[in-house]
């Protein structure tokens, strides 16, 4: 099976999940993943779609007619099955707090600097009814089994404290 990995960016949500519905029911292919979120006044949305050979390349021709066609813009590209470290265990992050220039990159590059490899990430920025700035990350990753867990928590504990900062670690019964 092949694999294709599209983004669209565009100002109708409709439009856009009305696209991808239509494109891989008429093509027999099925979506692994998907994600959509609004960006100020437009839509981003991410998938990653599965199929034989011959549906994958009819995707890819009929997602070049909708740009065409003003659906908004659209990048894909195939790819193949992510390959994880056959020893590695995922856990997840949640880290809330005043938000503040680039704490959240911080935290982010805590974790890839430690070779650990980032599968999802989400962050979210709000203001309170006391006009409080804050911020809301949440990061799935996965661990190689050869890292001190213990270590691990207690530095991006330490990390978390330094930054002032509300923290968690936990470990996914469910790898997504």
């Amino acid at each position: 099976m092949e694999q294709l990995a599209i983004a669209i960016f565009g100002n109708s949500y409709e439009k856009i999940l009305y696209t991808i519905s239509e494109l891989t029911i008429k093509y027999e292919c099925h979506i692994l993943r998907a994600h959509m979120t609004s960006l100020g006044s437009i839509y981003a949305f991410t998938a990653l779609i599965t199929g034989n050979w011959n549906t994958i390349a009819k995707i890819e021709a009929a997602l070049q007619n909708e740009e065409a066609n003003a659906a908004g813009s659209i990048i894909f590209e195939r790819t193949k099955s992510k390959n994880h470290q056959e020893n590695f265990l995922p856990y997840s992050i949640h880290v809330t707090g005043i938000d503040d220039t680039n704490i959240a990159c911080e935290i982010w590059s805590f974790f890839t600097a430690q070779g650990i490899d980032i599968d999802n990430l989400s962050l979210a920025t709000g203001i309170t009814g006391a006009r409080t700035p804050l911020f809301d990350l949440k990061i799935s990753m996965n661990v190689p089994a050869d890292i001190s867990l213990a270590s691990l928590r207690e530095q991006f504990l330490s990390l978390c404290n330094e930054l002032n900062v509300d923290g968690s670690i936990e470990l996914k019964t469910i790898a997504t």
